[in-house]
């Protein structure tokens, strides 16, 4: 049975479609990504519309979740940013 998150495999992003998504999933803004990119954020919106549709989800959650399952993005290893739950969990 095929998801309905499965792409064809000639389908690609192209390299600027790949630096803005990137970039986007990294939490960077629309204009912040046109200026480092030296275009526009018509050309940048236009290429996150494109990425949205190649992914076939709505919401940049979705997005993250689609991108690093298909491994265009890697998942970043969060720390925790204090050991209270393990203290919690502990004391069980």
């Amino acid at each position: 049975m095929t998801k309905a998150y499965a792409r064809p495999v000639t389908q690609q992003l192209s390299p600027l479609s790949q630096k803005i998504l990137v970039r986007f999933t990294n939490g960077e803004k629309i204009k912040t990504i046109a200026s480092e990119l030296g275009t526009t954020r018509d050309v940048v919106d236009g290429q996150l519309r494109r990425i949205y549709q190649h992914f076939r989800v709505k919401g940049i959650a979705l997005l993250v979740h689609a991108a690093i399952r298909e491994g265009w993005i890697k998942c970043p290893a969060v720390a925790p940013k204090s050991n209270i739950h393990w203290r919690v969990m502990s004391a069980l």
